[in-house]
């Protein structure tokens, strides 16, 4: 039995330092957002480290989002996309989602 099409793995920056697991999901052609440290190297015409990114997004790209309550009251977070390359060959993009 396949997987669904829209099937996706996510994981923590723990899990994103495992490069042998980012190499097998590349290789199964694996739909997944891993977490990353915030000084971790992106390529965004240059490469620097994520938390700059940040420089590169306007005031609209951002969208705040409910991240249900806690004991504390309600979580929420500013979220944000960047598209960090252009689309490989078989179409695939690395990008970049960011979480204030």
């Amino acid at each position: 039995m396949g997987r669904p099409e829209n099937a996706w793995i996510t994981g923590d920056a723990l899990y994103d330092n495992n490069s042998g697991l980012r190499q097998a999901l590349a290789a199964q052609m694996q739909a997944c957002v891993l977490g990353i440290a915030c000084r971790e190297p992106v390529v965004i015409g240059k490469t620097s480290p994520a938390n700059e990114a940040t420089a590169y997004l306007g005031a609209t790209d951002w969208q705040r989002l409910s991240a249900g309550n806690c004991r504390k009251g309600p979580r929420t977070y500013d979220w944000a996309v960047l598209t960090l390359r252009e689309p490989t060959v078989d179409g695939w993009t690395h990008r970049l989602l960011v979480r204030c």
